[in-house]
């Protein structure tokens, strides 16, 4: 037994060594991915609240406090954080793909090859696949909202979560916008952000905890991967922070008046609004401003999204100067964390990671040569080219060949002379496809901005601060099908908006794992079609659900949502078709969407206007391709000087593309109603923001006043709801009434509901409700229904039968019509026509009765006999006494 076991124990030992040292390379494989030690950092909300009013002097609340902690969860991703915020608990994951990073241009024209069928496409064809590729970060966002979160399961087939919730869409959107700007330019790592819900109180939304965790994750991945390169700012994601603000206008309270004299009324003391940091979905329902602010070290907004109820756009400007302050206690336990897990990261034993980054920048030799031979054509295209069609097929043809000129050029370098001129710069070596189509690109955006300032005018002929001629036309699809139909046109930009009312029940039903509400009564669905840009698209296109589309329609839905009426009871779809697309199409949907809507009959508190401002920032205006001498140096771009920020207003997808920013803002002739902003490569001051929703508000007036105005000569919805339309009406029933109208477990009301095609419904207060399809289904029941619920007055006379016989009296029953209720009343004894009369009747015998007294509350009634009986109990008048019981049996059918 003794050799067994020490046989056994020596076995037992070389499997432990064998797995140890297995487990010591893959810790070293892997020192990019694994988790530092458990490090953690709170901010207090009551302090963060002080720190707040401190730095601005307004008082403001801070609804929830914050906590982030890494290394417990998700240990082997790059980076991964967990936010807490009460009992709300959100953890997000980054992979950052280093291993797969291309070192250099040929590799990523190794990989690129690899994603694209080269044989099957023409030159001109790959350029345009190449730039869509590379102008854009390889960024991946996908935030999962899990019912288990909220203690439920669910209610899908397989009792799993299935796609995206819209909410989860806007959530991944906003977090994308908001730390894409801070990528440096060229980033080509593939970086993959998840952010999952793992618990939720129901009272914050966790898409701010998601958005801060995010921002942690990221750099928390990139120096664990690049520790050498963390120190340097230029080569790194710069750190995002972000708050929820709302703004309460509620009744006045000792903490939130202005003190007064006291000879003034108490009544007459003015509510003043109050700012809440992180409010909770309550607090946010009963605000006026509702807005996501995400700002960097540098005091810039990287970010803005937000809901308002027609708020003046100084005051929004406020909302994002308290936000702004409001960023910096976060962002320094946010440096906080990070610092520990830098400490941790340069302990003994930890992962280099690479030596060096490369970013996707072409050199600035290579966009020189690009501006010298493609340069002053794009300038022309750009000034002298106004359609879309037209401007783009020039485009893509000079790219490409400016494209072949850098390759073939480039590998002729080595046969030409250094100092021949009619060959590229010197220093330059062979380019190859996504070097070219980068420099391409670089040399576009420059061309671009060149022809703006030379010629003082805009790609389709426009001034910067000038709008595009805008046609507004109601009612463009048949009334007698449609309820509401709006077409808006803004330039070559073309969106029809159908409106359609429904019954309460078509509500939209929500899965808010997260929190807020489960259902929604008014919804927009933004259709943009493959042909709006004169594409090919599968078959399936117009029904694919895709994020774009999610977030135009989330925009439009904010900027309407707010003019609706208080009492709406219908549930209301808007659909925003893009027909025809050249920039602005959102905010043309939320234009013809409030037409629609108005055609449709909902009083709304007037149309909404929207317009998308963008421009050229000061410090990327000269220069802003490639800022070295080398470039500056050449012949094209000593024409370009530094200059003050250039706002355009209404622009065009090119001017998004090229442009620094992106800012939508919608809103009435009172104030703003939704807002969304986009950044490119660096963020906005808070002055620029605030300039920017100052020129949106003067372009809303311009629409409003010259376009809107005459689409609805009034300036009020329909006076009524057109004819197809749902309809709600309603019926007092007294209290016998109501159980009448109810029958035997409610047979008689789904019969009438059979009948009358309506859905009859009892309210708390004793009436009733009936939903009808159209007017004409509604005006029919509440005919029936009067006939139904007709109520006889005192002298009319009816055929009664006697169902009972009581010591004082009998009890009749009358139907005052064919479909009308059975009515029972009391026939005393003293109110027979004699004596002899109340001795003879019986059970089942029919009598002349007239109503006498009528009770007002409970509808009780009393007869009095007209007619006496003959000698076999039926009235007078009848021939025989089969014919007369007859004739009484097919008056009145029993139940």
């Amino acid at each position: 037994m003794d050799w067994r076991r020490t046989l056994r124990l020596s076995t037992l030992t070389r499997t432990l060594q064998k797995r140890l040292s297995l487990r010591g390379a893959t810790a070293r494989l892997a020192a990019c991915s694994t988790a530092g030690p458990l490090s953690s950092v709170s901010l207090d909300a009551e302090a963060w609240a002080k720190h707040i009013q401190h730095q601005t002097g307004v008082a403001v609340r801070c609804g929830f406090g914050l906590d982030f902690e890494t290394g417990r969860l998700a240990r082997l991703a790059t980076g991964s954080v967990t936010v807490h915020a009460g009992s709300t608990q959100v953890l997000v994951a980054c992979v950052l793909a280093a291993h797969r990073a291309p070192a250099s241009f040929a590799q990523l024209d190794a990989l690129l090859q690899q994603q694209h069928t080269a044989g099957r496409l023409s030159e001109w064809q790959r350029t345009q696949e190449l730039l869509q590729t590379l102008h854009t970060a390889p960024l991946w966002v996908d935030v999962r909202e899990r019912a288990s979160a909220r203690g439920l399961i669910p209610t899908s087939y397989h009792r799993r979560e299935s796609a995206a919730t819209e909410k989860e869409v806007i959530t991944a959107r906003l977090i994308d916008r908001a730390l894409r700007p801070t990528l440096p330019r060229g980033y080509c790592i593939e970086t993959q952000l998840t952010a999952e819900v793992l618990s939720a109180d129901g009272q914050l939304d966790p898409d701010t905890l998601a958005l801060n965790g995010a921002a942690i994750a990221l750099l928390l991945a990139f120096q664990r991967c690049f520790p050498q390169q963390v120190m340097q700012a230029q080569t790194r994601p710069r750190l995002v922070a972000a708050v929820r603000i709302a703004r309460l206008a509620q009744t006045s309270t000792a903490a939130d008046t202005v003190a007064f004299p006291p000879s003034e009324s108490a009544s007459m003391t003015p509510a003043r609004p109050r700012w809440i940091i992180q409010p909770s979905y309550a607090e946010r329902l009963a605000s006026d401003l509702d807005l996501v602010f995400a700002g960097t070290s540098d005091g810039c907004c990287v970010a803005l999204e937000g809901e308002a109820k027609a708020v003046p756009p100084e005051d929004i400007a406020e909302a994002c100067r308290l936000a702004s302050a409001a960023l910096e206690p976060l962002r320094q336990q946010q440096e906080a964390l990070l610092q520990q897990c830098r400490l941790a990261a340069s302990m003994p034993g930890a992962g280099a990671g690479p030596p060096a980054l490369f970013w996707a920048m072409p050199r600035p030799q290579v966009v020189a040569e690009a501006l010298r031979h493609s340069g002053e054509r794009l300038v022309s295209i750009y000034a002298h080219a106004p359609e879309k069609t037209e401007r783009g097929i020039a485009v893509a043809q000079e790219s490409a060949q400016a494209v072949a000129h850098l390759r073939q050029h480039a590998a002729s370098l080595r046969s030409a002379p250094a100092t021949d001129a009619s060959s590229v710069s010197p220093g330059v070596d062979a380019v190859g496809p996504a070097e070219a189509a980068l420099a391409v690109l670089e040399a576009s955006r420059e061309a671009w901005r060149q022809a703006l300032q030379r010629h003082q005018h805009r790609v389709d002929g426009r001034l910067p601060r000038e709008m595009r001629p805008m046609e507004a036309r109601v009612q463009v699809l048949p009334s007698d099908t449609c309820h509401g139909s709006a077409l808006v046109s803004r330039g070559e930009t073309q969106v029809l908006a159908v409106a359609t009312l429904g019954f309460p029940s078509l509500a939209k039903r929500l899965d808010a794992y997260g929190g807020g509400a489960d259902t929604k009564q008014f919804y927009v669905h933004y259709q943009f079609p493959p042909y709006c840009n004169n594409q090919l698209g599968r078959g399936d296109a117009l029904y694919r659900r895709r994020r774009r589309e999610v977030g135009h329609g989330i925009l439009a839905e904010r900027a309407v949502r707010s003019v609706l009426p208080s009492d709406l009871w219908h549930a209301v779809r808007l659909e925003a078709d893009v027909l025809a697309s050249a920039g602005s199409s959102s905010m043309a949907a939320a234009a013809a969407g409030s037409l629609a809507l108005m055609d449709a009959g909902l009083p709304l508190a007037g149309p909404v206007a929207g317009v998308s401002i963008g421009g050229i920032l000061a410090t990327t205006s000269a220069g802003s391709s490639a800022t070295t001498e080398a470039y500056l140096r050449s012949p094209f771009a000593q024409d370009a000087e530094p200059c003050a920020d250039l706002f355009l207003v209404d622009i065009l997808g090119l001017e998004d593309f090229f442009g620094d920013f992106d800012c939508k803002v919608a809103g009435t002739e009172q104030g703003i109603t939704a807002l969304q902003l986009d950044v490119k490569h660096q963020g906005l001051t808070l002055e620029q923001v605030a300039r920017a929703l100052e020129e949106a508000h003067r372009v809303h007036h311009v629409q409003l006043e010259k376009v809107l105005r005459v689409a609805l000569p009034a300036g009020a919805a329909r006076p009524f709801l057109p004819p197809q339309a749902p309809r709600r009406g309603s019926w007092n029933l007294s209290l016998a009434d109501r159980g009448r109208l109810l029958g035997a477990g409610g047979q008689r009301v789904r019969e009438l509901e059979q009948h009358t095609g309506c859905s009859i419904q009892l309210e708390d207060d004793g009436s009733i409700s009936l939903w009808a399809p159209n007017a004409q289904v509604l005006e029919q029941a509440l005919e029936i229904l009067q006939q139904v619920t007709r109520i006889p007055a005192c002298g009319d006379s009816f055929h009664g039968r006697v169902l009972q016989i009581l010591d004082f009296g009998a009890v009749i029953e009358i139907q005052p019509s064919p479909s009308s209720f059975r009515l029972q009343g009391l026939l005393h004894r003293s109110a027979f026509a004699s004596a002899l009369e109340w001795t003879r009747v019986q059970v089942g015998d029919a009598l002349v009765v007239r109503v006498t007294q009528v009770d007002p509350r409970t509808g009780s009634l009393r007869f009095a006999q007209v007619a006496p009986m003959d000698g076999n109990g039926v009235p007078n008048g009848t021939s025989t006494l089969d014919e007369r019981r007859d004739a009484a049996s097919s008056e009145m059918p029993r139940n």
